[in-house]
């Protein structure tokens, strides 16, 4: 009796916790619906094409050009070889992240009835988001941490964290997007970043750097 008693409290507890989360799961729909129908009708020529352009060199083909190129000036050029490192383990984790679970959740995206434009591939989470918050969170980081306390170091910031933002709002309001796959894409990116600053702070403090990049201040 015992034993049953308590696989039927596990049961019950399942059964619980799946419901909850159904209702959770609803509730998410919902708001990501409502935001569609929402910025479809506030929807206006300008914007779509100032969001179009920024889509269109957040594309994966872009970054990984853009993020190779970075990280081989920075490792043979600047020789900042940790911060190239970790640039690279920023977008690696950030793609293998994206990839796995785009397709694992394989959610489609919004109908084509919204959609600014015709977009492929799988909803969740935003590609375009995790790479613009991997790639400017990073060097949001590297900014904050080599540059002097100041209104530069403030403004390199904001700016990075304006695109990324801006990136993100741009999928939603194209309607390639529901508002939870960039929320997603988001918190993913900011996770690499993470990651990518604790690969470039534990190379640095096991070989300094033979070239150092002046970013401090002029006082």
């Amino acid at each position: 009796m015992p034993e049953k008693t308590a696989f039927m409290d596990l049961s019950y507890s399942i059964t619980r916790e799946m419901q909850s989360s159904a209702i959770i799961i609803s509730m998410i729909v919902n708001l990501d619906m409502y935001v569609v129908q929402i910025l479809y009708s506030w929807r206006q020529d300008w914007l779509v094409s100032v969001f179009f352009f920024l889509s269109a060199i957040g594309e994966t083909v872009v970054m990984v050009a853009v993020t190779l190129i970075v990280a081989a000036a920075l490792f043979f050029w600047l020789k900042e070889r940790a911060m190239s490192v970790g640039l690279l383990a920023t977008m690696a984790t950030s793609t293998l992240i994206t990839y796995a679970l785009k397709h694992a959740v394989a959610r489609t995206r919004p109908d084509m009835l919204y959609q600014a434009y015709a977009e492929t591939g799988f909803s969740f989470p935003s590609g375009h988001s995790s790479a613009a918050a991997a790639f400017f969170g990073f060097f949001a980081y590297i900014a904050w941490k080599k540059m002097s306390p100041g209104p530069r170091r403030g403004a390199v910031v904001a700016l990075a964290t304006l695109y990324v933002l801006l990136m993100a709002f741009g999928r939603v309001y194209l309607d390639v997007h529901y508002l939870s796959d960039v929320l997603v894409g988001l918190a993913v990116g900011i996770c690499s970043a993470f990651i990518g600053a604790i690969v470039f702070r534990w190379l640095r403090s096991h070989k300094a750097e033979p070239v150092r990049l002046n970013l401090t201040e002029e006082t």
